[in-house]
């Protein structure tokens, strides 16, 4: 729900579209809109005659997106032949390979409503005025930095969420785009400002780094004698070469091209700029890393801004970010193979498949908001005769488009500025790659250009503070806490002396949220109140922008609730180290399977959730990432996800209902399926309590027993199976919560889904079922009692 009480999707469980992948997009997305003229009121619209409503409703130019068993399909939406944006801007298929659709995120905009403004828009010369007054609190009269706030170049969109229409605007600051900022098309009130932090750099030239190894402990980071160097220069000792862009024939063969890597700015991942004080829109030159000949650099990196600065002290803390940033993006790589996004979605000149974004560091530089750390998109250009030509050809060989900085379609890099005191900090180069993680899984980051609810009322210049729980208002804090979520995976798995107790402290220094928050588990925890809550420390206070001053409400809730959430990182901890520990005394764990296991389903189940779309909030995103578990790895170990983030009460204790129903008679006996055809999930006559002879499978996928003899004190051995009815409208008998109630208590339990034919290792995952719910149980009971 969006925060006014609107509704910005919906999750159907039980219930799917009878459509596989298989069958093609076009297929699905027909199918899918017939489903929707004969259930419209499913997704809030009115009853249609034909599907011309859904007009605006057409495919993205990509193939679908594989997460494990399941598909995504995305749906780029007009209203109107209007660009919409926000939380509707996209709507995102989920199909299971027998079954269809099985879930949809996203708003339908239905071009027969009328959206406020559509009538009688207030002209482009007047959204710019409504602008101009909505920033004139923000000028800052300063001696030494005066900063200037302005907006440019509005353009109509739509807001499906609150239907309204709006002007989306440039945002500047002394001159420099660095966000939107929407108003309403019907009155020029603030809707939304969102910042991007973009920026580009003057003549870009090779560099050369050299870096210490992940052999030192993350803990322990300042130990010279635990530093060692590593020369990554293209082992041949030549300069760092790469591109925002390399098509995938030169990876597969780097001399499918005489201009394969042959480009300009770092290696194909990471580039390095020491920016030595200057801010990065400077107009002078970035002085290059310093290096040494000797590849000799055991000084400690600087400890606080206030140190000297000598050249082998930059030289260490350089290498020491660019390792660290290297190591990370090649773990990720994997993960996100053919699944990154291009900062201009549907419009890019890139093959969706291909497309890698590229990362440019530059250390010590100021963020836009005076933070340690932030994170951004990064646009070189070259200049001719001393001026800036806005224009940065990276692959002159392709026809592929160059670079327009601001117009587009260009591909801009991701970007992570730190300040010098940010080595201080054991977490922030993993924080804000996380962002550029979530940055380039959806064209932008959780949240950008979301309404809040304190901005959709009529008449009224400015937003109010809010902040309403479960809905897409807590999107700019759910943005910092999966930066950290996808930043903590990376520390985890890097540093492997790191094991999940060895520093108690290690959620502290990761998650410092006022308290001490000790690693879940016997050897750390000493009392219950050290289990943190997240019904406690989720974000309750509205949000004010921009982040230095704070005089215009957002909104929506406050974006510093999201960092370093003590609970759910405590949570988070668990799962990627493969344990489930109990939430009272002795706060006994049990491992699911290898540490490497955990961390694995973990961050493939994030990645999914990111995929889906922007209209995201915390318990939605924890359930969605639930639904890959559930789908991709079955129920018993979607029933430990559930228990571990239980513990911390980020969700409710019940297990969701199944995403699609079983199937009986695909010969395979999953979910809730006592068997299957030749299937006896590993049962016989003698397990079910008889003397022996050979167990059978009725039609009903209940065990047929009549062949079994019976001792002395036999059973029936036949297992009641719990199918679902399907009501007309398509709806299944059970409770189908969406994902925004499936946190709380009282959700029935459905039939099965039959999504997969099985985990990789389905015989140790049978064997979690009776402790799992166990668990649970008792985990409910504790939060109950919390409430």
């Amino acid at each position: 729900m969006h925060g006014t009480g609107a509704p910005v999707g919906w999750l159907r469980r039980g219930a799917p579209i009878a459509v596989p992948v298989s069958e093609g997009v076009d297929a699905v997305v027909a199918e899918f809109k017939r489903w929707l003229r004969e259930h419209p009121g499913v997704a809030g619209l009115t009853a249609m005659t034909d599907v011309s409503p859904l007009a605006g409703l057409t495919p993205w130019p990509m193939s679908p997106r594989r997460y494990g068993t399941l598909s995504t399909i995305r749906l780029e939406q007009k209203y109107r032949e209007i660009e919409v944006m926000g939380a509707g801007e996209t709507v995102t298929l989920t199909l299971s390979p027998q079954h269809g659709v099985i879930a949809v995120h996203g708003a339908i905009a239905d071009a027969r409503d009328v959206y406020a403004g559509w009538d009688s828009p207030i002209s482009q010369g007047e959204a710019l005025a409504a602008a101009e007054q909505l920033l004139a609190g923000l000028q800052q009269d300063d001696e030494v930095e005066p900063v200037a706030w302005s907006a440019a170049d509005p353009k109509l969109a739509a807001v499906v969420e609150i239907k309204t229409m709006a002007y989306r605007m440039r945002l500047l600051k002394n001159g420099h785009d660095v966000g939107v900022m929407t108003v309403s098309a019907a009155d020029g009130g603030m809707l939304d400002i969102s910042f991007n932090t973009s920026s580009s750099l003057p003549d870009p030239e090779p560099v050369t780094v050299r870096s210490r190894t992940f052999q030192s402990d993350t803990y322990e980071i300042f130990d010279a004698s635990k530093q060692f160097v590593a020369d990554l220069t293209q082992l041949n000792g030549d300069p760092l070469l790469g591109s925002s862009y390399m098509p995938l024939a030169c990876q597969e063969d780097p001399g499918a091209s005489p201009k394969c890597g042959a480009t300009r700015l770092g290696n194909l991942e990471v580039a390095v700029v020491d920016a030595q004080g200057h801010d990065i829109t400077d107009k002078q030159t970035m002085l290059l890393p310093p290096t040494s000949p000797s590849g000799t650099f055991l000084a400690q990196p600087p400890g606080s801004k206030d140190d000297p600065l000598t050249d082998e002290t930059r030289a260490a803390a350089l290498q020491d970010a660019f390792y660290r940033l290297l190591a990370t993006f090649r773990l990720f790589a994997p993960f996100k193979a053919g699944r990154w996004d291009s900062l201009w979605e549907i419009n890019s000149g890139f093959p969706p498949d291909e497309f890698v974004p590229r990362l440019v560091y530059f250390f010590d530089t100021p963020c836009i908001d005076g933070a340690a750390g932030c994170a951004g998109t990064y646009f070189p250009f070259v200049k001719v005769d001393g001026k800036p030509t806005g224009t940065y050809d990276e692959h002159p060989w392709t026809d592929l488009p160059a670079h327009h900085p601001s117009e587009g379609p260009d591909e801009g890099m991701g970007k992570i500025v730190t300040s010098v005191e940010s080595f201080r900090s054991v977490d922030i180069l993993f924080h804000e790659f996380g962002h550029i993680v979530d940055l380039f899984s959806f064209a932008n980051t959780i949240g950008f250009g979301v309404v809040g609810s304190g901005c959709a009322g009529p008449g009224d210049m400015t937003c109010e503070k809010a902040c309403v729980l479960d809905s897409t208002d807590e999107s700019d804090a759910l943005k910092e806490t999966v930066a950290d979520f996808l930043g903590i995976f990376a520390i985890g798995r890097l540093y492997t002396g790191l094991t999940y107790d060895s520093k108690c402290g290690a959620v502290s220094q990761i998650a410092n949220a006022g308290k001490p928050t000790p690693v879940h588990g016997p050897k750390c925890t000493a009392g219950a109140d050290q289990i943190r809550s997240f019904l406690i420390e989720r974000p309750t206070e509205g949000g004010v922008t921009p982040p230095e001053d704070g005089m215009l409400p957002t909104g929506k809730c406050r974006e510093a609730s999201g960092y370093r959430q003590g609970a759910l990182v405590q949570a988070w901890w668990e799962w990627t180290h493969g344990q489930d520990c109990d939430a009272g005394t002795p706060f006994t764990c049990s491992a699911f399977g290898e540490e490497s296991f955990g961390a694995s389903t973990g961050i493939e189940a994030m990645l999914y959730a990111l995929n889906l779309g922007n209209s995201t909030y915390y318990r939605k995103f924890l359930t969605d990432a639930e639904m890959y578990i559930q789908c991709v790895y079955g129920d018993a170990l979607a029933t430990r996800w559930r228990a571990v983030w239980c513990h911390h009460e980020g969700l409710g204790c019940d297990t969701l209902p199944s995403p699609c129903p079983g199937i009986c008679g695909d010969g395979v006996a999953d979910r809730d399926e006592a068997c299957d055809q030749s299937d006896m999930a590993g049962k016989t006559c003698e397990e079910l309590g008889f003397a022996g002879g050979a167990l059978g499978c009725k039609s009903d996928c209940t065990f047929d027993t009549s062949q079994c003899e019976p001792s002395e004190a036999p059973t029936t051995g036949e297992m009641p199976t719990h199918g679902t009815s399907t009501s007309a409208d398509g709806s299944s008998g059970e409770t189908s919560p969406d994902s925004a109630t499936a946190g709380g208590g009282g959700v029935g339990t459905d039939a099965g889904c039959g999504c997969v034919t099985g985990p990789p290792s389905g015989a140790w995952l049978l064997s979690l079922v009776p402790f799992a719910v166990g668990r649970r149980r008792r985990c409910l009971d504790r939060h109950r009692h919390a409430r």
